[in-house]
């Protein structure tokens, strides 16, 4: 319910990305990705995205830090049985130290949301 609402009421934009902090095992990466994947496809259907522009700008995309590799690799995993690889990265690491990545590949202001599941302890530290 939390999740579905937060995707909801941000909506999609060209050159945004959803960053997901601790991934487990990467079931709302998965959600998210499909998220964008659905508004997507609806756009191509209605004309609202042409599929030339939207290849062109680069589309919407999510990443999801975790800092197990472990429960990163599995979170892949997932990932790639729900085919979207194309749409959903995970990354290794801790959030304090992947943030300046954040930036130096998507820009600085390509932040469409951020979803903060990880674990307690971690939490506030990231906050």
């Amino acid at each position: 319910e939390i999740l579905r609402h937060s995707i909801a009421s941000r909506p999609l934009t060209e050159h945004k990305t959803m960053v997901e902090f601790g991934s487990f095992v990467g079931y709302t990466a998965t959600r998210m990705g499909r998220a964008v994947e659905v508004t997507y496809e609806k756009g191509y259907a209605d004309g609202s995205i042409l599929f030339e522009d939207s290849r062109l700008q680069g589309s919407n995309r999510v990443t999801s830090m975790e800092i197990d590799p472990i429960h990163a690799c599995i979170a892949r995993h997932v990932v790639d049985i729900a085919r979207l690889s194309h749409i959903v990265e995970v990354w290794i690491g801790q959030v304090k130290d992947l943030i300046p990545r954040l930036g130096e590949e998507y820009g600085d202001l390509n932040l469409n949301m951020v979803f903060m599941d990880q674990r307690g302890t971690t939490f506030h530290d990231d906050l």
